[in-house]
């Protein structure tokens, strides 16, 4: 139900008691003295559910309800006000003899000895900053801080507004910590992607909070799990922390390595599909991101083999590939991966030590990789323009079975509703371990769609077993 729309969540949201229900499950599963407890079912579906709750939380809450986070620069000096501007009225008490005298202090050394004003070339160059020469040890200084806004009436946040407090977030962290749960951990990766997705001061302060707790390096060594699903989740909430640019550097010293590691080896053939490009987009997504005029990051990539694994995500799909005479040929992959790697490699090639080593890549071209983008570019803005982007409302606006969705085995359970081989309200919990026994869950949802002959068969047969056993 959370995941159905707009007017879902927002009903869901506004249920009496509901989200407090939620958050205390996961916080007496965080407290319970059996460790085990953070991996059960009732935990992985309410965090699943909390996740789907996170979704667009910006756009989708009464704003002038519920007050945003504080924005503060963290250069002010403290005091009553945020917003401290100086006073440069002249006639003004408050403007003392002392700020006048350096005032005009500040102002002679402007000025030459017959008037005409000095070019400041010292304090040019101390103010000039060269990103090839500065070092990497240290993050960048913060610019702003974001508080917590405290009511008079209501001091504690109670309801809907518990979803993006900072506690709900320490517990997201806790889970990816300590659980081995795989949905519940890519669910709780999901609540921390959606939260920090927006751009309103909240999902500025969560990204600091998500760092000052410690929930970015459990991140990074769930990129080295099995699981995929759990990957791209991770991928993805890296992506949306690396706006912060004390997390970009964080991210991008520290989780370089297990990112390049994701992509396939620049020697994969046909027969591997492993990483799907499901995966693979979610990588060069935050690769897109923390390389983005950053030289050191770009270094970090090029010195573990990151260009060569780029330039062959670069190579592109044959449409007359035969699997049984090709299978050995290299691996080809989607226009959309082409233009995404494309991207990542742009970046790089603004820096000289990174532009001779993609040179020597005899497959790519700079030319060729800035037509490629830009066309794919403009594929995308025209197929959404046709298509549109909402799922949604093309499924209430045409059913289920017109809608094409690509199908994940961990959540969907392919079946046909009509073919009358439903098991009888008596036999659901069989189904339910027959299910288990196939390593197949349902996850959020059941979807619906046409089944090839053969799992058609099988099914039928499985259920008249059971019935003549009985």
């Amino acid at each position: 139900m959370c995941s159905w729309g707009v007017e879902a969540r927002t009903k869901i949201r506004a249920i009496e008691g509901l989200v407090d229900a939620l958050i205390w499950i996961l916080r007496a599963a965080i407290s319970s003295a059996d460790k085990n407890d953070i991996n059960n079912k009732i935990v992985e579906n309410v965090t699943c559910s909390i996740r789907n709750l996170n979704y667009k939380l910006e756009f989708e809450v009464d704003r002038n309800i519920y007050l945003d986070a504080m924005k503060v620069n963290s250069k002010e000096n403290n005091g009553n006000s945020l917003n401290r501007k100086e006073n440069t009225d002249p006639t003004s008490p408050l403007v003392t003899s002392e700020s006048k005298q350096h005032k005009a202090n500040k102002n002679s050394t402007s000025t030459g000895c017959i008037g005409m004003k000095k070019k400041p070339f010292k304090n040019q160059s101390k103010n000039f900053s060269n990103p090839l020469s500065t070092s990497n040890k240290k993050p960048p200084p913060e610019q702003f801080k974001y508080l917590v806004p405290i009511r008079d009436h209501n001091p504690k946040p109670i309801g809907c507004e518990l979803l993006w407090q900072p506690e709900a977030v320490s517990i997201y962290v806790y889970i990816l910590t300590n659980s081995t749960n795989p949905i519940t951990l890519e669910a709780s990766a999901g609540a921390i992607h959606n939260l920090c997705a927006c751009s309103w001061n909240w999902s500025a302060l969560l990204r600091v909070h998500v760092r000052l707790q410690k929930g970015i390096p459990p991140m990074h060594d769930l990129l080295t799990v099995d699981q995929e699903y759990v990957v791209r989740s991770v991928a993805y909430t890296l992506r949306n922390l690396s706006i912060d640019k004390t997390n970009k550097w964080s991210i991008g010293k520290f989780a370089h390595k297990g990112l390049i590691q994701v992509l396939p080896r620049a020697a994969a053939i046909q027969m591997e599909d492993k990483p799907s490009e499901y995966t693979i987009s979610a990588i060069l997504s935050v690769l897109q991101l923390i390389l983005a005029k950053d030289y050191h990051n770009s270094k970090y990539v090029k010195e573990n083999g990151g260009i060569q694994k780029l330039v062959a995500l670069t190579r592109p799909t044959i449409s007359s590939y035969k699997e049984e005479e090709d299978s050995k040929e290299p691996r080809t992959y989607s226009k959309k991966i082409n233009a995404e790697a494309n991207k990542v490699l742009l970046s790089m090639w603004e820096y000289k030590e990174c532009r001779d080593v993609i040179n020597e890549e005899e497959e790519w071209s700079h030319s060729k990789a800035e037509n490629n983008v830009k066309s794919f570019k403009s594929e995308t803005l025209k197929k959404k323009s046709v298509e549109g982007d909402d799922i949604y409302a093309d499924i209430e606006k045409y059913g289920n079975n017109v809608i094409s969705m690509a199908t994940d085995e961990r959540r969907f359970l392919n079946v046909q509703a009509n073919d009358g081989f439903w098991p009888s309200s008596s036999s659901n919990e069989e189904f339910e371990m027959a299910e288990r026994n196939n390593n197949v869950n349902d996850g959020d949802a059941l979807l619906y769609s046409k089944q090839s002959s053969n799992q058609k068969k099988k099914k039928k047969n499985w259920f008249q077993k059971k019935s003549s056993s009985k």
